[in-house]
């Protein structure tokens, strides 16, 4: 590119290698606003990952929408006038006539459909504020955003605040090849656990979070091919240490079950199943080793917590 003694260089007359190149340097956050500059940025910004690694949606309340991807942070909020969007600390901008579940999707759509773009974590959220909400409109939401995009594939996968209905119809949205983490914020429950375990998602996973309200008989037996196990749970009962104890016998892969409670808990009780010649010595914490089938393991505890791991050799 000549340039005049005059005229200082220009983006525009750039050659596309160069602004190829120069695209290497650039934050993944800002390559999206030099896409507004013109067709030609726009061309070269999509010709090229995008560079984020984590995704979420939020959907705050009825009528605002969040997008993350990584340190970027949109908010889509509904106003008198169309919507309102506001990016990092720049100030709002308002789009007339515009939907804020139309703009939300098309910004979504246009990162996640590019081909080029590898994600390791995608986050779908719902805010704390939908209690008495009528959740066919929360569900229709989530369900336009994710429908607006191809498939999306990551390595770990977060649902929080979504009733357990609704975490089957949320997974179908999402590739299970390569899916390691699952977390599940919220409460499973007995009549819905067989949808859930059924799924591609549960099978493939290698590591597990999720919440359980009752004891550990019904859901057991579907943890057995996960290597780490996070549960939250009420309280920790002398028959889940069985269940615990049936679940270090059979499985292959385990690495560590930590079980946090809500409620207080001295442990001893379970501890004692898992090795009965245990001896307290501190009130409410302790860890001690046991062995099963010739595996070696430790646990430890607190008031809340009880944590397993598999000793290796």
């Amino acid at each position: 590119m000549k340039l005049s003694e005059k005229t200082p260089p220009s983006l525009f007359n750039m050659p596309l290698a160069v602004l190829h190149n120069i695209l290497d340097y650039v934050k993944p956050t800002d390559r999206l606003v030099l896409r507004k500059v013109s067709r030609r940025f726009r061309d070269a910004v999509d010709d090229r990952d995008p560079g984020f690694k984590n995704a979420t949606i939020l959907i705050k309340e009825l009528g605002e929408i969040v997008l993350k991807f990584d340190e970027l942070c949109i908010f889509y909020r509904r106003s008198n006038v169309g919507c309102t969007l506001k990016a990092y600390n720049f100030s709002e901008k308002t789009i007339k006539n515009g939907h804020y579940l139309k703009l939300a999707s098309t910004d979504f759509k246009m990162i996640i459909n590019n081909p080029k773009l590898h994600l390791e974590s995608f986050e779908v959220v719902l805010g704390p504020d939908f209690e008495g909400v009528d959740r066919k409109k929360t569900s229709e939401i989530i369900r336009i955003m994710l429908k607006s995009v191809k498939k999306v594939d990551v390595g770990k996968l977060t649902i929080t605040g979504f009733i357990h209905e609704e975490i089957p119809m949320i997974l179908q949205y999402f590739g299970s090849d390569n899916i390691q983490d699952l977390k599940i914020d919220d409460h499973i429950c007995f009549d819905h656990i067989g949808k859930v375990v059924e799924s591609n998602h549960w099978k493939k996973a290698k590591s597990i979070h999720f919440i359980w309200k009752s004891c550990l008989c019904p859901v057991f037996m579907h943890l057995t091919h996960f290597s780490d196990i996070q549960i939250h749970m009420k309280n920790v009962s002398v028959h889940d240490a069985n269940r615990i104890i049936q679940l270090l016998q059979i499985s292959a892969n385990f690495k560590s079950l930590n079980i946090t409670t809500c409620c207080v808990q001295d442990f001893l009780l379970v501890v004692k199943v898992l090795q009965p010649n245990f001896i307290q010595r501190v009130f409410g914490s302790g860890s001690t080793d046991f062995a099963i089938n010739g595996k070696k393991f430790h646990v430890e505890f607190d008031l809340n917590n009880i944590k397993i791991e598999k000793k290796i050799r």
